[in-house]
């Protein structure tokens, strides 16, 4: 028979497993997204910088490439940082759950820990810090299309006008990332 600990309440302990379990499920989705996107990010990197190198003056297939490859790199930053924000928002719900099961026993408030690590900053501070790296990633690769798009094209008035389309669909995401849309 295991010793309970003084001012501890069984029903809370089995709430507390539960609100644990889902954000240590949570965190582990996080975690495989992340390195699931800098794993795929940095071998189309790779492949990008050595197409890019090789294409001028060659093959119109590298170009397409050239093309092609910051557009999966954009699609599947994007995929991941949606991915990341609903795990996070996930977490948060969690959180909210335990915070009011737990006002539900005020004499056993002190006796549990919080579930997700406190510091000076609240969790909002940090609650989407996992979702600046795949943007960060989505930007470089729209810099890098806009790189493709001048260097191994002859510049018209297509050219222009797609990479004003980039830059304005650049600008709306960084708006709704600064407005807190996250």
């Amino acid at each position: 028979m295991s010793e309970q600990l003084p001012n501890r309440n069984d029903d809370l302990d089995s709430i507390w497993k539960i609100a644990r379990d889902l954000i240590e499920h949570e965190d582990n989705l996080i975690n495989h997204r992340m390195t699931w996107l800098i794993t795929s990010n940095f071998f189309l990197f790779s492949a990008f910088f050595v197409i890019f190198n090789r294409q001028f003056g060659s093959q119109p297939v590298a170009k397409i490439f050239s093309l092609l490859i910051p557009l999966i790199g954009i699609v599947i930053c994007w995929i991941v940082w949606q991915l990341v924000r609903s795990a996070a928002g996930q977490v948060n719900e969690v959180n909210n759950w335990w915070r009011e099961q737990l006002n539900n026993y005020p004499e056993n408030k002190k006796n549990y820990p919080f579930l997700i690590g406190q510091s000076k900053y609240s969790f909002k501070d940090w609650k989407n810090i996992y979702s600046i790296i795949p943007f960060v990633m989505m930007l470089a690769w729209v810099m890098l299309l806009c790189v493709s798009l001048i260097y191994g094209f002859q510049l018209e008035i297509f050219s222009y006008r797609l990479i004003a389309l980039v830059a304005i669909a650049l600008l709306f995401y960084i708006g709704f990332f600064i407005k807190g849309n996250r």
